[in-house]
Formats: structure tokens, sequence, C-alpha cells
């Protein structure tokens, strides 16, 4: 029943159904109301799947009865309380997402000490809830755990030194709480460990540099004040660019050409300079965004912009600005010029809300049809065409693919980092299925909400725009549109 708007709720007599049933998954249709009991009926139930919907109330003890589960997901709801009782006992259980909804109490405590006991969990997803309390050390019995995230909550306390045990983990997101103490040096023996973001909590101390953390980045560091670098940490500092003049041009010099002198400032000293972006630091306020007055440590004063991305538009014109970019450097030199590393941090925006394409310190110029292999990847995996990520292959199209998956970042405002995202199910194969009846499931709510006047219109806007996402992610480079015929589309799609 997925991705079917029912707008109904779950009546009682879904528990009448077979006691066969082993799936039940219903995301994406509109369900109000709240989870009946009844639905315990269906013992034999392997995966109940009722995530993205309207859904009010609490989480229903029976659910703990339902022995056999293997897979339950209630993320994206407005569910409220504590989490079901005897959720330990659910021993199969290897996939549990209660992300998104307003769950709260003292970190769950069903799992608490039992969750060691659910040796089968692959995947725990319990971010963007009202859970507080310290995190507890039994989660580091679940070796076979590969993403624990519990971002944006209220924890507090230590991370349990027992995190060094979970020998599977891929990533692990404990961003956005109120966590204090060291990060331990334990999980430095993560030898699979890919994403870790700890950003915005209490930490101290000094941040490990052996085993994965050679290659984290910055950002997942930042909002701690009293975390400091060890002498090997191979990351980029967090910085905050302050343009001080106006460019007509979409395309930042590359390095053949004199480098634009920039103020380097952290974004911590932004912070500090506008009183966290205070009300009483706001200068100025228009329809693109809002302008505060920052007063540095040195003296200097500047006017820092915050822009609203709210309407369609604006991000129409941005993204187009990005493709006008990539047309001129694979079709504007008598050689093309491969950016490599397209990403929403490389796109810089004037006073205007001009999108200028920055950072060519991994461009290749080659010859036209030519590929280049390369043997060391130097762009960033997340936005990464799958041929250059698995030969090697630099073209043209390496740049439309990255562009693709910004287009579907821009419009959706998800991440690819969303912990929704897992395994083989990706934000392409997300905006696919959804793709062409049900589009405006995935487009962001803010523009879902200001196009009710208009919305039919507006759907198929959104729906050439998503297209064309697609398009440019198709896996055979050959098959996907070239930089021309996407700028080209993008202008027909703003008429």
């Amino acid at each position: 029943m997925g991705n079917n708007y029912f707008d109904g709720i779950l009546p009682k007599s879904l528990g009448n159904l077979s006691t066969s049933v082993e799936i039940f998954y219903a995301r994406h249709c509109g369900i109000k109301g709240i989870i009946p009991n009844e639905i315990g009926n269906l013992s034999n139930l392997i995966k109940l799947d009722i995530g993205d919907n309207k859904l009010t109330g609490r989480i229903p003890d029976i659910l703990g009865q339902l022995r056999k589960l293997q897979r339950l997901i209630l993320r994206v709801n407005k569910l409220q309380g504590p989490v079901f009782a005897n959720l330990g006992d659910l021993v199969h259980l290897y996939y549990l997402d209660l992300g998104n909804n307003k769950l709260s109490q003292q970190f769950p405590k069903c799992l608490a000490p039992e969750i060691g006991n659910i040796k089968s969990m692959r995947g725990l997803y319990l971010s963007g809830n009202q859970f507080s309390g310290d995190i507890p050390s039994t989660i580091g019995q679940l070796q076979n755990l590969e993403n624990l995230t519990l971002s944006n909550n209220r924890l507090h306390g230590p991370i349990p030194e027992s995190f060094g045990n979970l020998i599977s983990l891929k990533i692990l997101d404990l961003s956005k709480n109120k966590l204090n103490g060291v990060i331990p040096k334990s999980l430095e023996k993560l030898q699979y460990l890919e994403y870790f973001n700890v950003s915005f909590n209490d930490l101290t101390g000094e941040i490990p540099n052996g085993g994965p953390f050679k290659n984290f980045m910055s950002e997942f560091f930042m909002g701690n004040r009293e975390l400091c670098e060890g002498s090997q940490f191979k990351v980029k500092p967090c910085k905050f660019y302050l343009i001080r003049h106006h460019r007509r041009n979409t395309l930042l010099p590359s390095q053949s050409t004199p480098p634009i002198t920039v103020k380097r400032i952290s974004y911590y000293e932004v912070l500090n300079a506008t009183n966290k972006f205070g009300e009483e630091n706001l200068i100025g306020k228009g329809s693109i965004g809002s302008v505060y007055k920052g007063i540095f440590s040195d003296g200097m004063i500047a006017a820092i912009k915050i822009f609203n991305l709210g309407l369609e538009a604006q991000r129409l014109e941005i993204m187009i600005d990005v493709a006008s970019a990539l047309e001129y450097l694979h079709y504007g030199y008598p050689s093309p010029i491969v950016h490599c590393d397209l990403k929403p941090s490389n796109i810089l925006l004037d006073e205007n809300m001009v999108a200028h394409v920055a950072d060519f310190s991994i461009a290749k110029l080659f010859i036209e049809d030519q590929r280049i292999s390369i043997t060391k990847m130097l762009g960033t995996i997340e936005y990464m065409a799958p041929e250059y990520g698995s030969t090697g292959l630099v073209s043209t199209m390496v740049d439309v693919y990255s562009y693709g998956i910004m287009l579907m970042e821009t419009f959706t405002k998800k991440k690819l980092t969303d912990n929704m995202f897992v395994g083989e199910f990706t934000m392409r194969k997300w905006v696919l299925e959804s793709f062409p009846d049900a589009i405006m499931h995935v487009v962001d709510v803010d523009l879902v909400n200001a196009a009710e006047d208009n919305i039919q219109v507006k759907e198929s806007c959104f729906k050439l725009i998503m297209g064309l996402a697609l398009e440019c992610t198709i896996d055979l480079p050959k098959e996907r549109l070239i930089a021309k015929d996407v700028l080209t589309r993008l202008k027909k799609t703003k008429t």
C-alpha cells in the first residue's frame, strides 16, 4: 500500500487479517490517528513499516509481543510518549527506525538494560526525538550493529567506552545532544567506521587521530568548544567565507588565475560576532534573507547575510546558475574542464543571490571525448558518479551526475546522509519510487505548502525538475543528459 495517499486511519479490523501475514507496508500514505492495539493479532509479522505518515498518540505496548518482528519502521510521524515495553524481547529485530517523532523519556528504559540481547540489530535510528539521559553502555554488545543514529535528542553524559566493541559499525551520529566528556580512544579500533558525527555537544579533550579519524571532516566536530585537534588529525578546518566583492560571472577563477582574496573566519567567530544571530544584531530583513551585524574580536565589522531558501523560484534560480557554470566549464573552453567535486559546499552565493561554482583544486582539463583514469579518488564520495568511484574514469558526465544529486537535495531538502537512506535505499531510489505520480510526497513540505494555491501547475513543475534530476543520475554515463541540455530544460521549467 506504500506511496498511496489514503488520508485515513488504521482500522481496528486490521487485526482480522490472516495471522499468516508477514509484511505490512504502508509508508507515505497520509495515515492519521493512532496505531490500534489489534495490530498485535498479526503474530507472524516480520516487517511492519508505517513510516512517513501522520500517526499520533503512543506506540502501543502490544508491539512488544510480535516476537518474530525483524524490521520495525515508525519514522516521521507525530508519535509521543515512551517507547513500548518489552522492546528488548524482540530478539530477531535487526532494523528499528523511530526517528523524527515526538517520543520522550529517559533513554528508552525498555532498551537500556536489555538492548544487548538483540544481537541481530544492524540499524538503530532514534534521531529527532526528545530522549534524555545517558546512552546505555549495553549498546556496545551489538557487534552486528552497522548504523547507530541518536542525533537531535537531549542525551547527556559520556559516549560509552564500550562503543569501541561495535566492530561492524559504519555510521555513528550523536550530533545535536548534550553529551560531555571525551571522545573514547577505543573508537579508533572501528575499522569500518565511515561516518562519525558528534557536532553540537559539550565534548572536551583531544580528538582521536588514529584509525578512521584520519578521514573525518572538521564539520563532524563543530559546536564543541572544548574539543581540540590532535597533531595528526587530518581534517580541514571548518571555514566561513566572507566574499567582499560582487562578481557578475558565475565562475570563480581556477588555479590558473590569481585567487580571490577572502577573509577566512571560523563559524564560531561568526556566532560570537553576531551574538548567535541574536535579534539585537538584526539590521535588515527582506524577501531573500536576513542581514546581521557582526563585530569581530579584531574590531572588524561585517554584514552577515543568511539566505531564505523557502521559495521554489529562488532554489530554481540557484540551480540554473550552477547549470550555467557547468555548461561554461564543459563547452566554454577549447578543451572541457571537469570540476570533479561539485557539491553544495562548493556553491557560493553573492549578495544578489547569484550562485558561483568554487574550489577547482581537483578540476581536470582534457581533450574532448577523452576519459581520464584517476587512481586516487579526490572528490566527495556522496556526490561521486558510479564510474568515478569504482574505476576512476572521469568525463564531463561526472559533473552532471553530481549536479543531479544536488538538484534532488535542493527540492527535497533532504541530505544524502539522512538516516532514511540506508544500504541500497538511496536518495535517487526514493525519488524514483515516487516518480511521477507521488512526486509531491518527496518534495520539501515548505514548497508543497507554498504551492497550495496553484497545486497542479506546481506539481507539473516538480515532475519536470525531478525527472531531470533522475536523467542526470543514470548509472551509465552515456545515457545521462549533457550540461547544455540540462540548462535548456531547466530554463523551460522556469517559464
